[in-house]
């Protein structure tokens, strides 16, 4: 199975490119892949990001299909 992943603000700095294309094999999880991505990323921190599959929001225990796009968004704060 091949997703696109995007990274987004600090992420995109930390992951220290913009955008992946992998191949996994399926089923697997919005949480699963933000582990596999901290593993092979030094830096990459996404435990509090925001995931959304092809520009909807999830929650992360949602499974992946072929084809998705999958973007990572640091935490928001307001004030």
């Amino acid at each position: 199975m091949t997703v696109q992943v995007l990274f987004f603000a600090s992420l995109r700095e930390a992951a220290n490119t913009r955008e992946l294309h992998l191949s996994l094999d399926s089923p697997v999880s919005a949480r699963a892949l933000a582990n596999q991505l901290e593993n092979e990323h030094v830096g990459l921190e996404l435990r509090g990001a925001l995931c959304a599959i092809n520009e909807h929001y999830v929650h992360p225990d949602t499974l992946l299909s072929e084809g998705d796009t999958v973007a990572f968004f640091p935490p928001v704060s307001g004030g």
